[in-house]
């Protein structure tokens, strides 16, 4: 149950080691301005450094305190010191809590929804469950952090100090099933990895975001026309093809090791067809099934190795085909290709 207090008591209850657990502070300045205020009050009383008082942020010190289920929602709490305190459950939506130090605290279950954390310290906290959606958490740094579940879309990530290791096992959105907000938070992770020169991660953030998209045009998961079911059914299958084949333009060298299941694959097809001869006279063996099918692939070529020859007209346009496959390998590589050294 929520208990309703304002500044005084808050600072009291600070003073006197009191239960801050379940606090209402809703709409409450509680900013390093209004904290030095109320210091500076003090010591022209030739009073003794409060406890509520941070040195470290010169705002309110919450260090080590219990904090669970309180509400901070709109309010300000700049420069406030959290360090090492308990915020399970905590809401912080659209509250004021830029450069505030939440080293090490516990932010099980926290909502930062909206709220502004521009230069926020959180080294080394937990964060489970916790909400950064649609914050500004500008040059905040989550080095050392532990990422569990946790969500991220609509944040302003720019010189975020995060690491794709700590993000293991995907943002909150995709566990929750939520594609289309995932792709907005891997969205920002791409961009601000790339910021930081972290192209490795931001390769990864975008395989995930194309993941995403991809996920979210299945057509089973889409309440639409026919038609328009339809073309997300094939947006969604040539997304599939993309990222199996070259990982969405990430890792060119899988198109590599496509080339000999493709090649295999034909030559199987042409030799159980028995539509191929050589010299026009006998039937190709399998030997020479697999050299039509390499030059197909390989050389773009529906001509035959060796004298090898489509007899049917059906023939002709397996191996059309199969030659268009070649092109569109060919064509996904270098692309990637271009991706990769313009990148670097």
């Amino acid at each position: 149950m929520l208990t309703r207090v304002t500044r005084k008591r808050v600072l009291a209850l600070l003073q006197d080691h009191g239960d801050l657990a379940g606090i209402d502070v809703r709409e409450l300045d509680l900013s390093s301005d209004a904290i030095e205020r109320e210091y500076e009050a003090l010591k022209r009383n030739h009073r003794a450094r409060p406890n509520w008082f941070s040195e470290v942020t010169g705002g309110i010190n919450f260090v080590d305190a219990t904090l669970a289920g309180a509400q901070f929602d709109s309010g300000k709490v700049w420069r406030g010191d959290f360090a090492r305190s308990n915020l399970h459950h905590t809401s912080f939506q659209f509250c004021d809590a830029g450069v505030c130090r939440f080293a090490e605290a516990d932010l099980t279950a926290a909502d930062f929804t909206g709220a502004t954390l521009a230069r926020a310290n959180f080294r080394g906290s937990l964060l489970c469950r916790t909400r950064f959606s649609d914050a500004d958490v500008t040059d905040v740094d989550f080095t050392g952090s532990t990422f569990d579940h946790v969500y991220l879309a609509g944040a302003t990530l720019v010189n975020t100090r995060i690491e794709r290791q700590q993000l293991s096992n995907a943002v909150g959105e995709e566990l929750d099933g939520d594609y289309r907000s995932a792709v907005s938070a891997y969205a920002g992770l791409k961009s601000n990895f790339r910021n930081l020169g972290l192209f490795e991660d931001a390769s990864w953030a975008y395989m995930r975001e194309r993941r995403m998209e991809t996920k979210a045009l299945a057509p089973w998961r889409r309440n639409e026309n026919l038609a328009r079911r339809a073309a997300s059914a094939l947006r969604w299958l040539g997304g599939c093809l993309s990222g199996l084949v070259v990982g969405y333009g990430e890792r060119p060298l899988r198109a590599a090791t496509c080339v000999p299941f493709l090649v295999t694959a034909y030559a199987l097809f042409y030799w159980r067809l028995g539509d191929l001869t050589v010299n026009g006279k006998t039937a190709a063996g399998l030997g020479a099934c697999f050299r039509q099918s390499l030059a197909s692939l390989v050389t773009l070529s529906t001509t035959g190795a060796q004298a090898a020859r489509p007899f049917s007209p059906g023939a002709q346009i397996w191996m059309s085909l199969e030659a268009l496959t070649g092109v569109s390998l060919i064509a996904l590589v270098m692309f990637s290709l271009g991706k990769r050294i313009t990148r670097s």
